[in-house]
């Protein structure tokens, strides 16, 4: 069981770090901003905030993921509105996590992943239009906090960086980024179609769908995808197949930034940023479930990136602290390294890193298992990479 506390949200008066273009000549060492006091308080407590979006006049919306609700508050955090809930108070709070965008203006869209919908709120939370996303098959990138900000230049055009992994499709595809194709069926022959075997996990592989015919050999397993593809055709003739076999899924080491225009329906790439590369190995367990170990990096090295007013994106390369730029027309240019005090980390340091983290991989491990249901066969664990994979 895990305990579920319940916080107070504050708004604090502070200062963003702005990108400049300004050489490391210019600069000595990077100012340190220091952090605000606190200006206002909610009167009453809010769960879990996924995402929040704050307009011109102080007002805030908060994606409150826990009372499955969006609720906007005043400036001075006294007023709330609802805006979306399961009560049917304002729009529908699916079982999908909705995500929430900045649009222009003080217009916020709600991303909807159930309906692949853009729903476009004006500043009092009301609905004035929906859109479609330009690449639905990206719609659950869009909902979603990890992958960073997504911005919206002066043109209207969708700022955002494509989700990692192989593949796709699929729940697995939302949480681990994708994964292998299906298997394919099995031969066909008398016998009537194969059943549809159970897929896995991001399209990890469909089952004999045309096990028929003379008897066919077996309705093929899932092709070794992220968990292992599901059983084959139980109809083709004999037997069905079993699911494929485990395997390990390393997600690739950068991903693009993409730029989709709403009116052309067309989407082209900004560049590439280097992002942690994860992985996981699946495993059957002797139930007939999926064992996935989750390895983590203590150490994730990941670019980041900007929009400037004028639809100039900002990328900080995390290998070298250099920023480059690229123009709305296509253009490239890059600064000088920024001011940075490497520390470099000794072959010892970084084995204490990673056995420091063992226990904290057990306690995920059991809060993991501990939230399995029913007959869920599907058992996620985690484990620490090994010490000489680690880059500082």
């Amino acid at each position: 069981m895990i305990n579920k506390s319940r916080i107070f949200f504050a708004v604090t008066a502070s200062s963003a770090l702005c990108a400049s273009a300004a050489t490391a000549q210019d600069a000595s060492k990077i100012p340190v901003k220091k952090v605000g006091a606190v200006e206002a308080r909610t009167t009453e407590p809010v769960g879990g905030v996924t995402s929040m979006r704050v307009l011109s006049d102080g007002s805030v919306f908060l994606n409150d993921f826990q009372q499955r609700r969006v609720v906007l508050f005043d400036g001075a955090l006294k007023q709330q509105r609802i805006v979306a809930d399961t009560l049917g108070n304002g729009l529908p709070y699916g079982q999908r996590q909705p995500g929430m965008l900045p649009f222009t203006g003080d217009s916020t869209i709600i991303v909807d992943p159930a309906t692949l919908a853009l729903v476009v709120l004006n500043r009092r939370g009301d609905v004035v239009r929906v859109m479609s996303a330009p690449r639905p098959q990206d719609i659950n990138t869009l909902a979603s906090a990890n992958f960073g900000t997504t911005a919206f230049d002066s043109q209207g055009r969708l700022i955002y960086r494509a989700q990692g992994g192989p593949g796709g499709g699929g729940m697995g595809g939302m949480a681990f980024g994708g994964g292998g194709g299906g298997g394919r069926g099995g031969n066909q022959g008398g016998g009537g179609p194969g059943a549809v075997g159970a897929p896995g996990g991001a399209q990890g592989g469909r089952g004999g769908q045309q096990g028929g015919g003379r008897g066919g050999d077996f309705g093929g397993g899932g092709g070794g995808g992220d968990f292992g593809g599901g059983p084959g055709g139980n109809q083709g003739g004999n037997q069905g197949g079993r699911g494929g076999r485990g395997g390990t899924n390393v997600q690739p080491d950068s991903v693009p930034i993409l730029r989709a225009n709403f009116d052309t329906r067309k989407t082209d790439t900004v560049t590439f940023v280097r992002v942690p590369k994860n992985e996981f190995a699946t495993t059957p367990t002797p139930e007939g479930g999926t064992r996935v170990i989750t390895k983590i990096n203590p150490l994730p090295q990941a670019d980041d990136w900007a929009l400037l007013s004028d639809g100039t994106v900002a990328v900080v390369r995390v290998l070298d602290y250099h920023v480059d730029w690229y123009t709305p027309d296509g253009k490239h240019t890059a600064s000088e390294k920024l001011p940075f005090d490497w520390k470099q980390l000794s072959d010892a340091d970084k084995v204490k890193i990673v056995d420091s983290l063992k226990a904290a991989a057990e306690i995920y491990t059991r809060q993991a298992q501990g939230m399995t249901q029913g007959n869920n066969n599907f058992r996620l664990a985690f484990e620490p990479i090994a010490a000489e994979v680690v880059v500082a």
